[in-house]
């Protein structure tokens, strides 16, 4: 009878450390929402893209090539697709975005000038000079969303950089798989089905990719 209150009091102290616990997560989760969803989407990206280069490192390895050699070649094969890629479009889209800009208001000065010709319709639209300033104001306004999406490109190289770094771990580790990290958070029984399911997914998976 006399250990009941220490009971109770241990009880109530573990419950509100795992309330405490629990509100501190929740805390982080919100508060760091968006950071927690990049790390999602490049440990994603980087499972994708390991599943997509494991199996050409498996069948090298076996003629005695290190996974690190495969993997260099895949790597500059993609960073030459995509550096063409931005050398193609960035000139075109700069240059299609600036003459937008530079020639619009003038074409509609003159549209304006011609339709102030016609009885009544003169009266009734603005003035060119105020539609014109109008208009470039607008395009200023549409093309500073795009000013600013070019310029988080470098974030995005970032974490295309950093997807490229765990990618390069993931396939040379062979010890690094996802069973082994599973398995140290289940039950022995549950390894053998778990370990089942996952190479499945991971085949299903690469060649779906």
């Amino acid at each position: 009878m006399d250990d009941l209150p220490k009971n109770i009091n241990r009880i109530s102290f573990q419950a509100w450390l795992a309330l405490f616990s629990l509100g501190l997560f929740l805390w982080i989760v919100i508060t760091h929402f968006g950071l927690i969803l990049e790390i999602l989407w490049i440990l994603f990206g980087a499972t994708l893209l390991t599943l997509a280069i494991r199996p050409l490192a498996n069948f090298l390895q076996q003629w005695h090539v290190p996974r690190g050699v495969t993997v260099l070649p895949v790597y500059a094969g993609i960073g030459g697709i995509f550096f063409v890629m931005g050398n193609l479009l960035t000139p075109a889209l700069t240059a299609e975005a600036e003459t937008i800009r530079a020639d619009v208001p003038a074409l509609v000065e003159q549209l304006i000038s011609q339709i102030n010709g016609f009885p009544l319709i003169g009266n009734i639209l603005p003035t060119s000079g105020n539609l014109v300033q109008n208009l470039t104001q607008c395009l200023d306004t549409l093309l500073t969303p795009l000013v600013n999406a070019l310029a988080g490109l470098g974030s995005l190289a970032l974490d295309a950089l950093i997807v490229l770094v765990l990618a390069f771990f993931f396939v040379t580790d062979t010890k690094l798989r996802l069973t082994n990290l599973v398995d140290q958070w289940l039950p022995k029984r549950y390894w053998q089905h778990t370990s089942l399911i996952l190479d499945r997914l991971s085949r299903r998976l690469t060649r779906w990719i």
